[in-house]
Parts: C-alpha cells; structure tokens; sequence
C-alpha cells in the first residue's frame, strides 16, 4: 500500500477513487473474464452468475482489506509521529538540563575570575595609594618645613622693614612740613614781586 516511485508524498487512493478505481478495474475484469467464462463454461448462465459472484466477493475483500490497511497505515503513522515527538521532547529536556548545567559552572567559573581579577586589582590599587599617600606625608613634611623657614625669615624682614619704614615715614613727615614752609616762602616772594612790579606789572 506504500505510494510509488518518485510520488512524492502521494498516499493511497481514498475510499471515493479506491472505489472508483476499482469499480472501472471490476468492469474492465468482467468483460475480460466473460471471454474466460465463455471458453471455460461455455454458455451455462448458472456458472457464470457463479463466477461473477465469486469475483465481486474477491474485490469487496480487496476494497475492504485496502480501506483496513489504510486505516492501520494511519494509526502506526499517528504512533510513530507521537513516539518520535516524545523521544525528542526527552532529548530536548536532556539536553536542556546538560546546558542548564554547563552554562551555570561557566556563569560561576567566570564570576569567580572576575572577583579573583578584581581583588587582585583592588590591592594593587590600594597599594599603590598607600605608597602615594605616604610619599604626599613626606612632601607635605618638607613643605611645611620650609614654609616654617620662609615665615621666619619673611618675620625677621618684616620686623626689620617696620623700623625702616617707621623712619621713612618721619622723614615723609619732615619732608612735607618743609615743604609746607617753603611754599610759604615762595608765597611770600612772590608778593614781594608783584609789590616791586607796581599797579600793570607782570603777574
């Protein structure tokens, strides 16, 4: 009942074509077999009406046994379609399980890498901070060192540059009162002049 050669995916006739197929094969049978009959029996009708029963019993049989045959075809097909599902649903669950698996020692793998590497790279950091800090107190140190030496000394020339500038300011003092009275002198001469140059004089 397989499909032939080369059909693809054709399957057997249905019960309509199987029917037909066989009805036109019955008369094509009939009138090939009426010659038989005729040159086995004769003209006896009753042997004849024998032989056609005969014949029709024979293809309901084969009708029947191809239309049973189908039917069993379709039920191990059906089975077999669903034990394969289930054998590959089986192999899918494995195989998921076993990715599962793997991809959850890979994730903890790689996690603990990370946390090695990022440890690792946390104490060089810290380290290296430590040596930066500890460096930074020792310039800090000479620093403050020398800021000490430079308030000393600017001290020191601030406590000499007061008695100088205390002294410059006496003499700035000295000096503007002396010009004070030079101007006053000039003042005086001045009108002295313009007396001398009389009413029209220069100025």
């Amino acid at each position: 009942l397989m499909a032939p050669a080369g059909a693809g995916n054709a399957w057997p006739l249905t019960e309509g074509e199987a029917g037909g197929g066989w009805s036109s094969m019955r008369m094509r049978s009939r009138r090939s077999l009426r010659s038989v009959r005729r040159s086995l029996f004769g003209k006896r009708a009753s042997r004849i009406d024998e032989a056609s029963r005969l014949e029709g019993e024979v293809l309901t049989h084969l009708v029947e046994g191809q239309r049973q045959l189908r039917s069993e075809f379709e039920q191990l097909r059906e089975e077999t379609v669903v034990s394969m599902l289930k054998f590959e649903q089986c192999s899918l669950r494995d195989d998921l399980a076993r990715l599962n698996t793997t991809t959850k020692n890979l994730v903890r793998d790689e996690m603990h890498q990370v946390v090695e590497d990022y440890e690792a790279k946390t104490r060089a950091t810290v380290s290296g901070l430590a040596g930066r800090v500890e460096a930074m107190g020792d310039r800090l140190s000479k620093i403050q060192a020398q800021t000490k030496a430079v308030e000393d000394v600017v001290g020191e020339t601030l406590r000499k540059s007061q008695g100088k500038y205390i002294s410059a300011l006496s003499m700035c003092v000295e000096l503007k009162d002396g010009l004070k009275r030079e101007a006053a002198y000039l003042q005086g001469v001045r009108g002295k002049l313009r007396a001398l140059a009389g009413p029209g004089g220069a100025t």
